[in-house]
């Protein structure tokens, strides 16, 4: 009996993972085909788990969050007038900040003129009082956060405006370091420790997968804080 090949093996997953994902562009039914195919055999089927349990957040995900979360800072806000509160994006071109800022320009109640980069924001846009929210799609320990406003604490503080940090998907291991810069940290979702594979409080794997994967992680090279 002829043995399967990887696409004929995983078909539905490989067709959930092309629909799933579709609208990042990299993802093509090739690609999935070749992820899969580089596992050892005995490895693919927890792969293919693997490609089932993404939390994948599509443009129109994005789209709703960065909504949420002005829809947030308005709230806790509310007497402040909307064109005094500025979101700048943490991140550069191409960054996942400048994604959210494209949405947020969409979002109907957000002034455009609002959304800013800080440059602008340095050269007189902000005045005392207002509110600055510095945004980004992702934050898993805080530290690039933290590396930002390391190097940008002296363009935005001297403002006197108040500082909210805005993060789409919070890892909530993130907040303590950031709350270190201010109290107000504002996320619209964030993770806990069941959103880790391998933390006792994920039950997306069973051990047993949770071991198999850990022998994958080991097979990348990373060492240390990485290695997981």
């Amino acid at each position: 009996m002829a043995k399967c090949s990887v696409e004929d093996q995983f078909d539905d997953v490989i067709t959930y993972a092309v629909n799933e994902y579709g609208d990042h562009r990299h993802i093509t039914r090739p690609k999935v085909i070749r992820w899969l195919t580089q596992f050892p055999a005995a490895h693919q089927q927890i792969a293919a788990k693997v490609l089932r349990s993404i939390d994948y957040y599509a443009d129109n995900n994005i789209h709703a969050m960065a909504k949420s979360l002005a829809a947030t800072v308005y709230a806790e806000y509310n007497t402040t007038d909307k064109r005094r509160i500025w979101f700048v994006p943490i991140g550069d071109a191409g960054s996942g900040a400048q994604q959210v800022a494209r949405h947020l320009r969409t979002v109907r109640g957000v002034p455009k003129t609002c959304v800013v980069d800080l440059l602008t924001l340095h050269r007189g846009t902000a005045a005392e009082g207002d509110v600055v929210v510095a945004f980004d799609d992702f934050s898993g320990t805080g530290q690039a956060i933290r590396d930002w406003w390391d190097i940008n604490e002296t363009l935005v503080r001297p403002k006197q405006a108040n500082l909210v940090l805005g993060v789409l998907v919070l890892n909530h291991k993130a907040r303590k370091g950031l709350e270190e810069i201010t109290d107000l940290v504002m996320s619209v979702e964030e993770l806990h420790d069941e959103a880790n594979v391998f933390h006792q409080a994920c039950c997306a794997f069973r051990t047993e997968d949770k071991n198999a994967l850990l022998e994958l992680c080991r097979m990348t090279g990373c060492r240390g804080k990485y290695l997981k």
